[in-house]
């Protein structure tokens, strides 16, 4: 039977929602183990090694996790895609309870600022997720084309170096760090989800071909 208290657990952390191919395990005692590694189309590759990695570093094999965390979106449609099925298939195989983290959430509580800003997360084609945090009240995250953008404090998440066009912005990459992080701090509050019922965030329609 698998642990129910994240202070007692050992947790698996996956983000791949953007360039980041991250993977980290957070244990009790100790200070996490990440393995992370910004790229392009790198998730089906590095993902399965980047979880061996981490697991031979912890000395844990597969069934001594407790927990997954796994980044849901908003993000890259195939990122999202890779590293959700193969959470699920760990998580099915190895009766571990899996749960999704949102993408920007886990990154705004992770940059704890304190001023009214805006987090872009970079879809395709100056197309963007937008979320605003105005007064500590959140938006809802919606699809937006990116010439529309309020020009304000703006966070700007996984953006290709060649399309970084709004000067008052810092650019960031997601990573499995925050993933972690969110999981730790929320854990009480997450709700457990059968695994079928559980896919990535998109925000958005896709279509395939464009």
């Amino acid at each position: 039977k698998k642990n129910n208290t994240f202070m007692i657990g050992n947790v698996l952390a996956i983000e791949t929602s953007g360039s980041a191919c991250g993977v980290g395990i957070w244990q009790k005692n100790n200070s996490p183990i990440i393995v992370e590694e910004i790229g392009n189309r790198i998730h089906s590759e590095k993902l399965p090694e980047f979880i061996n990695m981490a697991l031979e570093n912890c000395k844990l094999k597969i069934n001594d996790i407790d927990s997954i965390a796994i980044s849901s979106g908003p993000g890259s449609y195939t990122g999202l895609r890779i590293g959700m099925s193969l959470a699920k298939g760990i998580a099915f195989g190895a009766n571990i309870q899996l749960y999704p983290v949102n993408t920007i959430d886990s990154i705004i509580l992770n940059l704890n600022i304190d001023i009214n800003y805006t987090i872009l997360v970079y879809s395709h084609a100056g197309v963007v997720y937008e979320k605003k945090i105005i007064q500590n009240t959140e938006t809802q995250i919606k699809q937006v084309a990116l010439k529309d953008v309020y020009i304000e404090p703006v966070i700007c998440v996984n953006f290709p170096e060649n399309k970084r066009p709004l000067i008052n912005a810092e650019y960031i990459y997601p990573s499995v760090n925050f993933i972690g992080q969110y999981f730790k701090n929320n854990f009480k509050n997450l709700v457990k989800q059968n695994i079928d019922e559980i896919s990535p965030e998109y925000y958005s329609e896709f279509n395939i071909g464009k």
